[in-house]
């Protein structure tokens, strides 16, 4: 999840926030201690009401080291051996790291005392290079993700974390939604296969198809909410499936590199943009809009999925 945005779901208990901790260049940086204070920002600062927890941050106690050498230039750079597995979880973000370079890497399984990655680094790594973890933890706190007045009012919360980074007192502030569904992809790799259905030849696993799913929902994520609407309050039913599609088979394409690839990859570019231009400008489409405040269909059915006033 992105380390500007946290998304809490409403009814569902206490839950972690999380936050990797990065430097003005951009670089994952791994700090000792932290602590952190999540805030109603809905209310004034002087709001008794304001702040609904704090304490000192959460983190997991993995700091181990490869035991052989990884990523670039191993015949599988996304394969890890460690020293020891142990507490290392599918899922989280991690730091590994030599003097000679740094990757956040996300482990995607956990076989024994070796993890794989989901993402090949652009970094050598000698046996003996630390592998940490990095994520800072915070807890949402229950009564809070679970208050019905809180979601029928969309309230804003922000936790900001406060640590020490490279000889510096660094304040990083973080949104936090509380929102009722999860945010997982429109499309499925069959789909998105079923509309180049010798896309797995093409490619020939140099990427993969669901990296760039992710990567295309995020998209067209991106441009709904642009247009001032949280994605996840539209249900869309062919129209946003088929552009999450095409925007895959656009990255697919690109990532492969070659001239004839990034033509046809501008086709699929311009069929995605169609799409997205209908949903905003509200030409004829199928989508269920969603109340947020109380989970209701406004209509069952309206035209595209934005439509002006």
């Amino acid at each position: 999840m992105s380390n500007n945005l946290q998304k809490v779901r409403y009814g569902q208990g206490a839950q972690t926030i999380r936050l990797v901790p990065i430097d003005r260049a951009g670089r994952p940086v791994r700090v000792a201690s932290a602590t952190f204070v999540i805030a109603d920002v809905n209310e004034g600062e002087d709001s008794s009401d304001r702040e609904i927890a704090s304490g000192s941050a959460s983190l997991s106690a993995v700091n181990t080291t490869l035991s052989v050498a990884a990523g670039a230039g191993e015949p599988n750079p996304r394969l890890m051996a460690l020293t020891s597995a142990v507490g290392v979880t599918e899922g989280r973000r991690y730091l590994v790291s030599t003097p000679a370079g740094r990757a956040l890497v996300t482990v995607d399984n956990v076989t024994g005392s070796a993890v794989t990655i989901k993402d090949t680094p652009s970094v050598a790594f000698p046996s003996g290079s630390l592998f940490q973890a990095i994520e800072l933890e915070a807890t949402f706190p229950a009564i809070e993700a679970n208050d019905s007045e809180a979601i029928d009012d969309l309230r804003d919360y922000q936790c900001t974390w406060s640590y020490t980074l490279q000889g510096e007192q660094w304040v990083t502030a973080q949104m936090v939604w509380l929102v009722r569904y999860s945010g997982e992809a429109w499309v499925t790799e069959d789909e998105v296969v079923r509309r180049w259905p010798t896309m797995p030849d093409r490619i020939r696993g140099r990427v993969r198809i669901t990296d760039a799913i992710t990567v295309a929902t995020e998209d067209l994520i991106a441009e709904l909410e642009s247009a001032g609407v949280r994605a996840e309050y539209y249900r869309t039913a062919v129209p946003g499936m088929v552009a999450v599609c095409y925007r895959a088979i656009e990255y697919c394409l690109r990532w492969c590199g070659t001239e004839e690839d990034t033509s046809t990859a501008d086709l699929f570019q311009s069929r995605f943009e169609k799409l997205v231009g209908n949903f905003i400008s509200g030409k004829p489409g199928t989508a269920q809009r969603i109340e947020p405040q109380d989970d209701t269909a406004i209509s069952a059915q309206i035209d595209g999925l934005f439509i002006r006033g």
